[in-house]
């Protein structure tokens, strides 16, 4: 408990996206260690401001205990830099937060695939209808879905992961007790459920505009690969984009018309060299070929691949959840086999394949037959 208020105070003592924490956190083994240092030692560290210096000095913690009675009351969880369960790919950034408020239950990132998918608030109904269903279907590989809880892109991205039962994590640019947009209330509460609602800041923090660029640098440090969908050149998006190739990650980007605006910030990186995909396909082929072994052995486990069967059947009648069974994604079946080997009659097969169609769990192949799209 103790750690934690010091983890609190020295965060407010050096500020959000702070250089120092990188610097402090690895000279020092805990955040009691830097909360007992004497004028004499931190002045000694290199770069450290007078400003800074002086703030660190001040060892009032009533601040960061109030903070703290806040998250206990709040159901809000506080991960510092020092903790297991802190990310560690966050550790790797520049400019890590040496805390995180937590509603929600953060993954193992260790043994879990995870693709930030971004994009404009203002955004298209193409851009909508695309973010749902490329994070849907990212969620059924089991690859868990980080964006920013926006309106727009980001929304529907969300959505698109609960929808397929996978997990997904908000990244606020507000306390993480604060739904915002307003409207997201609800959303927010699933996400919690099924996944994670974090932020950097402060419970009760409000949501302003220099919060959202500072917090896009966790996006990205948290995912493996960002997926732009759609976005003006100059957005927040694109930031989120830079972040990811500055850190060495890889960038997908959705193409869309060339005279609509929202498409400028997919086209302007894939130029810069963002790799372009047409599906959800694209991602996942790219991050298992050209990525680590560690990725394609997460992906195509037969752990992932059950999960996945499971998650999409789940969601069936007990009718087309019968021939789903008896259906590959290698080898076309017949109707007159999927007869047989369900017991069903033809009329029923039929019904329940268009309807499987529609929901994309098989294919048509010529000759009348079907083939699994899992």
């Amino acid at each position: 408990m103790k750690d934690k208020i010091y983890a609190v105070w020295f965060a407010n003592a050096v500020g959000i996206n702070s250089k120092y924490t990188e610097i402090f956190c690895n000279m020092y083994s805990s955040f009691e260690e830097i909360y007992n240092l004497q004028y004499d030692e931190i002045v000694k560290i290199q770069g450290i401001t007078k400003k800074t210096a002086q703030k660190l000095l001040d060892k009032n913690t009533d601040a960061s205990e109030d903070i703290l009675k806040n998250c206990i009351k709040n159901g809000i969880d506080i991960t510092t830099f020092y903790d297991v369960k802190y990310p560690t790919v966050l550790k790797n950034i520049p400019t890590p937060p040496a805390v995180l408020y937590v509603k929600g239950q953060l993954p193992d990132f260790e043994s879990t695939v995870s693709i930030a998918v971004v994009g404009s608030r203002k955004c298209s109904v193409y851009g909508t209808v695309m973010s749902e269903q490329i994070s849907e279907d990212l969620g059924r590989n089991g690859i868990t879905i980080i964006s920013g809880m926006a309106r727009g892109i980001d929304s529907a991205a969300h959505k698109g992961a609960l929808k397929s039962g996978a997990k997904t994590i908000a990244v606020l640019g507000c306390g993480a007790d604060i739904a915002y947009p307003a409207e997201n209330a609800g959303l927010k509460s699933m996400i919690e459920q099924n996944g994670a609602v974090i932020s950097e800041f402060p419970p009760g923090t409000p949501p302003l505009p220099g919060n959202f660029p500072v917090r896009n640098r966790i996006i990205s440090g948290l995912a493996e690969a960002v997926t732009v969908i759609e976005g003006k050149a100059s957005s927040g998006s694109t930031i989120t984009a830079n972040l990811a190739k500055d850190y060495g990650k890889e960038v997908f980007c959705l193409p869309g018309n060339v005279d609509n605006p929202l498409s400028s910030a997919s086209h302007k990186l894939i130029r810069e060299g963002a790799r372009l995909i047409t599906c959800t396909a694209d991602i996942i082929e790219d991050m298992a070929l050209y990525e680590s072994g560690r990725i394609a052995d997460i992906i195509y486990s037969e752990e992932a691949i059950a999960n996945k069967y499971e998650t999409a059947f789940a969601k069936l009648t007990g009718e087309q959840r019968a021939i789903a069974r008896v259906l590959s994604n290698v080898k076309p079946v017949t109707i007159d086999e999927i007869c047989y080997k369900t017991g069903m009659e033809i009329a029923l097969v039929n019904q329940c394949l268009f309807m499987l169609e529609i929901d994309k769990i098989v294919k048509q192949m010529p000759g009348k037959q079907y083939i699994l799209c899992l």
